[in-house]
């Protein structure tokens, strides 16, 4: 799951740079919606991460359980780390985009 936040943020970021190029309000949208749900996405993992995790707990011998819920524990976290560090700058992208796209619009409706 963590393939799939790093590829939807990645995917935010260049839906947010094709925005700034094209200039085309879709675009932006497309952008901006995608770089809100990579850090939601990331979000989803932490916890279907953590709860598989805890729930395999049962099913293991004793001496195994602490290095297993570390280890997973781990996991879920880059989940969450990497779906705020790519999703954050693809908002930012998306965001601009917004505001260069609505600074020219006025000017092509009047034609000047």
């Amino acid at each position: 799951m963590v393939f799939a936040v790093v590829a939807l943020g990645i995917g935010a970021v260049i839906a947010g740079l094709a925005a700034l190029v094209v200039r085309r309000r879709p675009y932006a949208m497309t952008a901006l919606l995608t770089a809100i749900a990579t850090p939601l996405l990331g979000l989803v993992s932490t916890i279907v991460s953590l709860i598989g995790a805890f729930r395999a707990l049962g099913a293991l011998p004793a001496e195994r359980k602490s290095a297993y819920l570390s280890q997973r524990i781990a996991e879920a976290m880059d989940s969450t780390w990497l779906g705020l560090v790519i999703g954050l700058p693809a908002l930012v992208v998306a965001i601009a985009a917004f505001i260069v796209i609505s600074r020219e619009e006025p000017s092509r409706r009047t034609g000047k």
